[in-house]
């Protein structure tokens, strides 16, 4: 059988960029009716807490659960929060969203 090429499908995300004092708005429209009860996707750093060497990044403001890897990871001013296919949240660079992502106005 010879070689073909591959194309990956278009998938939708939702996501918004956190600009440092947005993380109410951002649970509000990605949580929904469920950003007002005890599950949040976003928060503001706990900066009290042991943490691994990435958040001694004095950048990291805040932090986004990612429920696949059941953890809060760090979320900086300019960062994106994308939702994925599978409700999951994540943090993602301006600079990757530009390279990798179009923005469609809906």
């Amino acid at each position: 059988m010879p070689a073909v090429a591959l194309q990956t499908k278009p998938v939708r995300v939702k996501a918004i960029q956190f600009t440092g004092d947005n993380l109410h708005e951002i649970n509000a429209e990605l949580l929904g009716r469920k950003a007002y009860g005890n599950t949040a996707c976003t928060r503001a750093y706990p900066g009290d807490q042991a943490y691994p060497a990435i958040y001694q990044d004095p950048t990291v403001i805040a932090e986004v659960w990612n429920s696949t890897l059941a953890q809060w990871l760090p979320l900086k001013s300019g960062d994106w929060v994308l939702q994925g296919t599978s409700g999951e949240f994540g943090p993602v660079s301006a600079d990757a969203v530009a390279a990798t992502y179009d923005v469609i106005a809906d």
